[in-house]
């Protein structure tokens, strides 16, 4: 079987153990590093058939560099770091994952809001310079019977429709 190379550009994730099993079998070796220029890309990417990246800058100065790279893989949603008209100029399609970290966003959201309703870092930073007194923070009001509007932007939203 012929042997493909795939780099990974820069990972925030503790392993590739997911993407080793999935690739290894389908005859991928891979190279990994934590590219922060685009130098380090081309010196990374420069004869690679695949490319996974995170946050790499992947100028048109790369793209142009690269010998047979036939895609680049954004781990997340955007694809801001990527030259896409440079991409497709080379005929390297860019592809993302359109669903990645929707869940974790909308509940950060909501944490967030609770945490703003409830005045949670103004009674953090008082206790923290020992100061134990309510009174600056009245009214602190409950949940309870209060109605909440939410607005969200493309799939991100806290809460979904159950009906």
């Amino acid at each position: 079987m012929a042997k493909y190379i795939v780099a990974v550009t820069d990972s925030e994730f503790p392993g590739l153990e997911e993407e080793i099993a999935i690739l290894k079998p389908m005859g991928f070796e891979f190279r990994e590093g934590q590219c922060r220029t685009p130098e380090e890309v081309i010196a990374l990417c420069h004869d690679v058939d695949a490319i996974l990246t995170n946050f790499a800058p992947l100028t048109a100065d790369v793209i142009a560099n690269l010998k047979c790279c036939k895609i680049i893989v954004r781990y997340g949603i955007g694809v801001d770091n990527v030259d896409i008209p440079a991409a497709s100029a080379h005929h390297i399609p860019v592809v993302n994952v359109p669903d990645y970290g929707i869940q974790e966003v909308a509940d950060h959201a909501f944490m967030l809001l609770l945490a703003s309703f409830r005045k949670l870092t103004q009674t953090v930073n008082q206790v923290k310079a020992g100061v134990w007194q309510i009174a600056p923070f009245r009214p602190i009001f409950g949940l309870r019977d209060k109605t909440l509007g939410l607005a969200g932007v493309w799939q991100i939203a806290p809460f979904r429709p159950i009906f």
